[in-house]
């Protein structure tokens, strides 16, 4: 009798803990970016950028790294810069917005000559990005997530609703 106590105890434990895990893993859908910004932009050499970006970030899930975020920007279709950026730690639970150090390197010379009538009028009409970022969840579940064609202006304007990611994949 003690022995079917134990094991209906185990069974229970088990079924417990995995529909915590279902639960957290079907959230894990619901992180999205609620608001984009530039907080700070620096040029580098006569290619490169360092930036600042503020992401607002909706996580109605567990603590999750942010890693290996890297991808292009394209003015009117056309790749004129790639970038990288470091790992960031979201808080579970939460509504914030972050500060996201980045480096951003120009395709080619002629790319800020083609950039500099948006740059100076802060107009970022026709400015699109290609995102991709690994997420690491405390559980140890790991995702790649792909953002696409993410308008620029749409985002820094604050005119866009919560972006969901185009492609999750788990790793």
């Amino acid at each position: 009798m003690a022995r079917t106590g134990r094991i209906t105890s185990i069974l229970l434990l088990i079924t417990v803990i995995f529909s915590m895990t279902l639960t957290s893993c079907g959230k894990v859908g619901e992180i999205s970016i609620t608001s984009a910004g530039i907080e700070s932009i620096a040029p580098k050499g006569l290619r490169g950028f360092d930036a600042v970006v503020l992401l607002g970030i909706h996580n109605p899930t567990m603590e999750f790294t942010v890693s290996s975020v890297e991808g292009n920007v394209l003015h009117d279709g056309s790749e004129f810069a790639t970038f990288s950026a470091d790992t960031i730690t979201v808080a579970r639970k939460s509504d914030r917005v972050y500060s996201l150090p980045c480096s951003l390197t120009l395709t080619d010379r002629l790319a800020i000559v083609r950039l500099l009538p948006n740059l100076t009028s802060g107009d970022m009409e026709g400015i699109t990005a290609n995102v991709t970022a690994r997420l690491r969840l405390r559980s140890g579940l790991r995702l790649r997530l792909k953002f696409k064609n993410l308008d620029i202006q749409e985002m820094v304007s604050g005119n866009t609703e919560e972006v969901k990611p185009d492609e999750m994949e788990k790793l």
